[in-house]
């Protein structure tokens, strides 16, 4: 498989039914088991008003979980520029959670360290059961584009 690098999610809330099969695809992926609150991302949705949102990693440039990491259990991956979480070398600190703008980092008890989207290996689960294309996949530089469109609307 090529990895093409700078490939982030994008999420359009006015496509979401709020099925919940992003993250049962991406809890499946990961734990093998159907649980929501095993997924590395979440879908919010306000009761009263219906609002959806994501919250999900951005793998941002500026890093602040991997900045804020002790250890190095936090890295960028040099092939593909994603911000992964070794667990072997997380202590459980939960300093990378604090330090998340996007709140996309979650602790895992059981494993005893952090956890967020590791992007499926290029393929993300989310994305792919998505069936109304809530969720895509598509190029950082076409993300910052459509987001600045979207802020001068």
């Amino acid at each position: 498989m090529t990895v093409n690098p700078d490939k982030v999610l994008i999420y359009d809330p006015s496509r979401c039914t709020a099925c919940h099969y992003c993250e049962i695809a991406c809890s499946y992926s990961h734990f093998k088991v159907i649980d929501l609150e095993k997924a590395n991302l979440h879908l919010t949705v306000e009761l009263d008003t219906g609002r959806r949102d994501m919250v999900h990693c951005m793998h941002c440039y500026n890093a602040l979980c991997l900045e804020a990491c002790p250890t190095g259990a936090i890295y960028r991956d040099p092939k593909t520029n994603h911000v992964l979480v070794n667990p072997m070398k997380c202590v459980g600190c939960k300093s990378c959670i604090q330090a998340c703008p996007t709140g996309a980092m979650w602790f895992h008890v059981l494993e005893g360290s952090a956890r967020k989207c590791d992007f499926c290996d290029g393929e993300p689960k989310c994305a792919q059961f998505c069936s109304t294309g809530a969720i895509r996949v598509i190029d950082r530089a076409d993300y910052i584009s459509e987001f600045k469109k979207q802020e001068a609307e």
